[in-house]
């Protein structure tokens, strides 16, 4: 092999790895707790204090509910898992079809929605997930009895 084929292939590799690493990092999602945010700006937190969790009224099943007609706002979102206190929500970018993952934590006991919300890949995200935390946020809340 030439130099220059083995220095494209290695440029090629070191330019990808963090992608291609990031998309192999295994989702074990918890049904107790959101996973930490990466060292990057394109996640989000409630957790880690990036935004304020919701404060909710009603029980699970109105809770349930207002995500599921709030999610509707959005298009090509996919939920992945659902329990009564957890969601996991696929969305994916219209133009370049990067895939970004929203965890919902329902908090029953404490009146709270906690959320992350991460690209998979990349560095920034010129603030779509934070945007897209503040969209949700604020169309659950808009069900709220008052």
């Amino acid at each position: 092999m030439n130099k220059n084929r083995i220095f494209f292939l290695h440029f090629i590799w070191l330019f990808f790895n963090p992608f291609v690493s990031d998309l192999m990092a295994e989702n074990n999602y918890d049904l107790t707790s959101l996973k930490a945010c990466p060292d990057k700006p394109n996640c989000v937190s409630t957790v880690e204090k990036h935004l304020p969790a919701l404060k909710i009224q009603g029980d699970l099943a109105f809770v349930h509910s207002a995500i599921e007609k709030a999610l509707k706002t959005f298009s090509n979102y996919k939920i992945v898992k659902q329990t009564n206190n957890y969601f996991h929500i696929e969305f994916t970018s219209s133009f370049f079809q990067f895939t970004d993952d929203l965890e919902l934590l329902i908090v029953e006991r404490e009146g709270l929605i906690h959320c992350r919300s991460a690209s998979r890949i990349g560095w920034s995200d010129l603030g779509v997930n934070k945007n897209r935390v503040k969209k949700l946020f604020a169309a659950i809340q808009a069900q709220s009895p008052r």
